[in-house]
């Protein structure tokens, strides 16, 4: 469990955005504020070959069971084996309270409903197990604007989107495992991240996963005492990859950008290989190292751009490494990077050079390009001049 009042400054540099998470974690009690209306339904029934279920009730230990706390009067399937929990849709956008449980549950789809406003909705594990497993292309979708907090690990037995497009903000307090923890064995188990909203991995628990991929809104790795947030290969093609803290993803893990940033906070992380597929951007927050197995035989596409890389006289306040020597990259890969205003230089877009100890660097003798303003400027005066060239020219021509 997270402490009963944890505020983090997470972020002040990706996109000038500030980003800052009270999370009111209270152990073994769930409740939302100001949660009021029907949520996204006033009773269960099919749709679509899935069942739904709008969760109306108070929190008790085993209310998951208790069909009162269901609209209908029906709770959905108690047993995690149960073929018909598979096609379970849970709403959670009504009454005052939610649930504190510590049965096993299997369910494809839970949502947030708009209903909720912006209020924190939490649901407390009162169980060494985590509670959810998640099965038959899931989904857990946040529509309030406030934050959503699951505090217990799940297991994911086919793929699950993370989604929601009202800029509200889930949590997931514990591991996130491909498979089942008594089989965890699975061919997929990864998680995309789509909707501008923001998706926060905390505890202080191992995730497995297949795959990370954002195409979207903001992931934030955040665990504690030395857990890793993110295993697998990582893809990022839109949105944001935010680190709370160093040491959050696991060192063989691949990452491919293809038009989103990795913004590391200020925080040191080693990875694989990088693969560019389209323009994308690293920010480095002005401090931590970062560093990138040899990336020589992997595609590239695009610009990189490196924003917010620091230097001092002991060698550099950011840094960002390729392999252990100049041959980490090849010559067309350093040429599609540019630093952004690096500091310690005037400002200006700057080539890279990649040193003997792989260490990437700004390339001083790159022709800078100037900010637009100036280039405007410049690209004006070579117009006035050729004008005024072409003017004398023409009166000479014209002279008796």
């Amino acid at each position: 469990m997270l402490p009963a009042c944890k505020t983090r400054r997470l972020y002040d540099r990706v996109r000038r955005l500030s980003v800052c998470t009270a999370l009111a974690l209270v152990p073994f009690a769930l409740h939302a504020n100001n949660g009021n209306g029907n949520g996204n339904g006033n009773g269960n029934g099919g749709g679509g070959g899935s069942n739904v279920y709008n969760w109306t009730g108070s929190p008790w230990y085993n209310g998951w069971s208790s069909g009162s706390n269901w609209a209908g009067g029906t709770a959905p399937p108690a047993q995690y084996n149960d073929p018909a929990a598979a096609n379970a849709i849970l709403n959670f956008g009504t009454g005052t309270y939610s649930f504190n449980d510590g049965w096993i549950h299997t369910q494809k789809e839970i949502n947030f409903g708009t209903s909720l406003g912006n209020s924190t909705y939490t649901i407390d594990n009162n169980s060494s197990e985590k509670i959810f497993k998640f099965t038959n292309s899931p989904v857990i979708s946040v529509n309030h604007t406030g934050t959503a907090i699951i505090n217990s690990g799940i297991d994911l037995q086919d793929d699950i989107l993370i989604t929601g497009n009202h800029g509200g903000t889930l949590v997931i307090n514990g591991a996130v495992n491909k498979g089942w923890q008594w089989d965890p064995v699975a061919p997929t188990g990864g998680m995309t991240k789509e909707g501008n909203s923001t998706l926060i991995l905390t505890g202080s628990e191992n995730n497995n996963l297949n795959s990370l991929t954002i195409e979207d809104g903001t992931v934030i790795l955040d665990k504690s005492n030395g857990a890793t947030a993110a295993s697998g290969n990582i893809s990022i093609n839109g949105g944001t990859l935010l680190l709370a803290s160093s040491n959050q993803i696991a060192d063989n893990t691949q990452m491919q950008l293809g038009g989103g940033t990795f913004a590391t906070g200020g925080n040191s992380e080693a990875l694989g290989t990088l693969t560019l597929s389209s323009s994308s951007t690293i920010d480095l927050g002005e401090s931590g190292t970062l560093a990138f197995a040899d990336s020589s035989g992997t595609n590239w596409s695009g610009t990189l751009l490196i924003t917010n890389w620091g230097s001092d006289e002991e060698g550099g306040v950011s840094q960002i490494y390729f392999g252990s020597d100049a041959s980490a990259l090849t010559a067309d890969q350093v040429n599609s990077i540019s630093f952004v205003n690096p500091d310690g230089y005037s400002p200006g877009i700057y080539g890279a050079k990649l040193l003997d100890n792989g260490q990437l660097v700004p390339y001083a003798n790159f022709s800078v390009i100037p900010e637009p303003s100036t280039v405007m400027g410049g690209i004006l005066l070579s117009l006035g001049a050729a004008l005024l060239t072409w003017s004398q020219r023409k009166k000479r021509s014209q002279a008796p």
